[in-house]
């Protein structure tokens, strides 16, 4: 009688625990992702946390997360707990490899990240993940799954999360010397314009004519008063305008997104040279902004908020093999006012025709071609065109 007294107070039990825990678990129980920081380069190592809360007096032993991140964010091989309770604090640190490039991480397609916790009453537990920024893009958590069992795991339960944690990585900027000679080229196209475009409200003397000057400069009450033609001298324009023309159609048979990527990361690293010499900067491209599907375009402006305005939407730019043929924005181009600096590994005939219409134009061009190691770029090195050998 005592063993089926027994047999009975287990099932009880086991019945109880189960339906305790069916009913409670996912009461007053949170768990929040955060990045340590929204935004970040390439190259660049933060931490991913993430914060479970339990705020009621029922235990839970078995408690896992659930999540997908971009495989172009590596999850380092390291583990970094921090515990916080009612009781006090403890810290466990792993082996905390300090060089990205060296440490061991994972790089599946997408990565499922599975954590499992086991949480106390009233308690709270960070855990922090070190992550590796390996490719610019705009990434973000949406929602993320809470998977419960009671003590004997005899059941489990789902709770979905809306998370909303987002990065953005912007692309890496190129080293400053290695890029010193290629954009000194494009400057001298600025300082050329410069000084063949004078500025109409900076006077700066008045001298006698000569063959060639302009007739609309000439100072009628000057040559009144000398009996001779004089006409004004005009300092130049103390500015130009940078536009960056970057086209991320592929070029050739293949698809090559690293020598995409290498050309936005030349376009980020131009935003910020020429912005810190003070010329306003602005780009057009036809990749698209990956939330708005419209190609991407920044007015021309300066300063450092205007620079990372150009890095988000290079960091958000979806590059794909359909985008828009590049040649048809090129010949809608007609300011004088800027100098173009065209960034393109895509060099069929289309292209390169419109970019000859635009220099027979007058318009102030130059022609960057990133060529990857072992290969040959489309069309010839020129005053105007530059390549750019990939390491």
């Amino acid at each position: 009688m005592s063993i089926i007294a027994v047999a009975v107070a287990v099932v009880l039990l086991v019945w109880f625990q189960r339906a305790l825990y069916r009913r409670f678990w996912s009461r007053k129980l949170d768990m929040t992702l955060s990045f340590s920081s929204g935004r970040a380069f390439e190259g660049e190592t933060l931490t991913l946390d993430e914060a479970l809360a339990n705020s009621k007096p029922l235990p839970l032993p078995w408690v896992t997360s659930k999540f997908q991140l971009s495989r172009h964010i590596h999850f380092l091989d390291e583990s970094a707990v921090n515990k916080t309770a009612d009781t006090g604090e403890h810290m466990e640190t792993g082996n905390g490899n300090d060089t990205p490039r060296e440490a061991q991480y994972q790089t599946p397609s997408v990565h499922n990240q599975n954590d499992l916790f086991s949480i106390g009453p009233y308690q709270r537990i960070t855990r922090r993940h070190r992550i590796y920024c390996a490719k610019r893009g705009f990434y973000r958590i949406r929602n993320m799954d809470l998977v419960c069992s009671d003590i004997l795991v005899l059941d489990r339960q789902v709770k979905r999360l809306d998370c909303g944690a987002e990065l953005t990585v912007y692309p890496r900027l190129l080293d400053f010397k290695a890029t010193d000679i290629l954009f000194r080229r494009v400057y001298g196209e600025i300082e050329i314009k410069r000084f063949t475009n004078p500025d109409p409200f900076a006077f700066r003397g008045i001298r006698e004519y000569g063959s060639g000057d302009d007739f609309r400069s000439i100072n009628f009450k000057a040559t009144a008063k000398t009996g001779r033609l004089m006409v004004n001298m005009n300092n130049a324009t103390a500015s130009q305008t940078l536009m960056i023309l970057l086209n991320v159609q592929p070029y050739g048979v293949w698809y090559d997104s690293d020598v995409l990527e290498e050309g936005i990361r030349i376009a980020a690293s131009a935003a910020d040279r020429f912005i810190a010499m003070g010329l306003p900067v602005g780009i057009l491209s036809n990749g698209l902004d990956v939330s708005a599907e419209t190609p991407v375009s920044v007015l021309p402006g300066g300063g450092s908020g205007h620079f990372y305005t150009i890095l988000t939407q290079l960091a958000r730019m979806a590059v794909s093999a359909d985008c828009a043929a590049f040649s048809t924005t090129l010949k809608e181009l007609r300011s004088q006012e800027y100098v173009y600096l065209l960034i393109s590994t895509y060099a069929e005939d289309d292209l390169t025709s419109a970019f000859q219409n635009m220099l027979d134009a007058g318009l102030s061009a130059h022609w960057i071609i990133p060529v990857p190691p072992g290969a040959a770029a489309g069309v010839d090195a020129t005053a105007h065109v530059t390549h750019w050998p990939m390491p």
